[in-house]
């Protein structure tokens, strides 16, 4: 089925056929099982049939460009490259990392970082729960800041806390908790900081997010339910927002306050990110419409009745629900649920958004000619596309809407 498709999009790539890129995904996904058994000579028809499309695409008046990828990979798919697979698992090698000498090498950072500050002019900050906030009302809006510690200047490319995080982030295991928790804001001291401002009106609805660098002081650590003036500001605020924006109201639980305002950050910073057209590695699974949901069942009805009882509830239940599931993407995921790490600059994203926003937005190389900066984007561009490949390939996920964006293409092109 993929050489024909191949074949058919090469005379025409706006004819009808199957997507290759899906059926190429297809393939593997039968290579990847490690119950497969072939005979030498169902592995040779393999390789024949494969050698025959290198030929005919070789023969065939196409771009050279277009040839050698097609050629390329006819080359991958070749039964060499999987066949043992279902004998033996491969073993991705990881670096161990000891944990004393990761929670020293936590506190000398956040020891740098702070006293590199500690005699600057700052502006007062408050924490709840592990966030850091300032609110301020000034004419006649609200503007709620919430804190990011500025870490990536001392956290070098691949430094040991940098490889670190980067295991944590393709192994999806947690950062150790008491090496996180020695870089978390503390009270009574100060630290440079990437400061996302969310501005509302008095209402409550949400009006715009702007992104700016700062120096806070940390004076006090509370709880939701305290009674002082910045818990009495942002609960108020917390209780308009939810009726405008939607979102869940407690009226006693810090985290659920926390997870609404950085819900709103991550939604409007994804259309930051747009509006400035800067590069990126959006987290995040797609939600399923409700409209697309009904049209699925309505479409599924005739069918149900020729089911069981318990396969129909099965088929139900899966068309009922979310069918994404969390992956990487160097695009905006449609309908998007994020986790994007902004506030949270202990981990492998996390770094990464301040490394781009420093170069890319505030423009830290103090690049003169706009040229140089929008080269600097695509080179973050392309580095994050090989990140999204080997993030999203160690989750075994494939992307649909990159699927849908390659057909008739060599390869995906995404602009700036």
């Amino acid at each position: 089925l993929y050489i024909k498709n191949y074949k058919i999009m090469l005379k025409d790539k706006n004819g009808t056929y199957i997507n290759p890129v899906y059926l190429e995904e297809v393939y593997y996904l039968f290579t990847r099982n490690y119950a497969l058994k072939m005979s030498k000579e169902e592995r040779k028809e393999i390789d024949e049939k494969l050698k025959e499309l290198e030929n005919y695409v070789s023969n065939t008046l196409i771009k050279q460009n277009r040839k050698k990828y097609a050629i390329n990979k006819a080359e991958e798919m070749n039964s060499k490259n999987f066949y043992r697979s279902y004998q033996y698992e491969e073993y991705e090698e990881y670096e161990e990392f000891d944990e004393e000498q990761l929670s020293n090498m936590g506190a000398y950072t956040t020891t740098l970082v702070r006293n590199q500050v500690k005699e600057n002019d700052s502006r007062d900050a408050f924490i709840l729960g592990n966030d850091a906030y300032s609110i301020e009302q000034n004419n006649g809006l609200i503007h709620m800041i919430v804190y990011s510690i500025n870490y990536h200047n001392f956290i070098a490319k691949d430094s040991f806390i940098d490889r670190y995080l980067y295991e944590c982030e393709s192994k999806h295991e947690k950062v150790d908790d008491y090496f996180k928790g020695r870089m978390n804001f503390k009270v009574g001291n100060k630290y440079p900081v990437f400061a996302y401002e969310l501005i509302f009106y008095p209402s409550g609805k949400f009006k715009e997010l702007k992104v700016s660098k700062d120096i806070i002081n940390i004076t006090g650590k509370y709880v939701y339910t305290q009674s002082t003036d910045e818990t009495k500001l942002i609960g108020d605020l917390y209780q308009k927002s939810v009726s405008k924006n939607g979102g869940f109201y407690s009226s006693f639980d810090t985290s659920r306050l926390n997870e609404h305002f950085k819900n709103i950050l991550e939604n409007s910073f994804v259309e930051f990110l747009q509006t400035e057209r800067l590069p990126f590695i959006y987290y995040g699974y797609s939600k399923t419409l409700e409209d697309e949901k009904e049209y699925n069942m309505n479409n599924l009805t005739n069918i149900l009745y020729d089911l069981d009882k318990a396969s129909s509830r099965e088929v139900v239940e899966i068309f009922s629900n979310d069918v994404d599931r969390y992956h990487y993407s160097n695009l905006p995921i449609p309908n998007g649920e994020y986790d994007l790490n902004i506030l949270n600059p202990v981990s492998f994203l996390g770094l990464e958004i301040q490394r781009m926003l420093d170069d890319c937005y505030f423009n830290q190389r103090l690049y003169s000619n706009k040229e140089r900066i929008h080269k600097l984007k695509l080179i973050y561009l392309a580095k994050y596309i090989k990140l999204v490949q080997e993030l999203n390939k160690k989750i075994d996920y494939v992307d649909p809407n990159v699927i849908r964006m390659s057909r008739g293409r060599i390869k995906n092109r995404i602009r700036l």
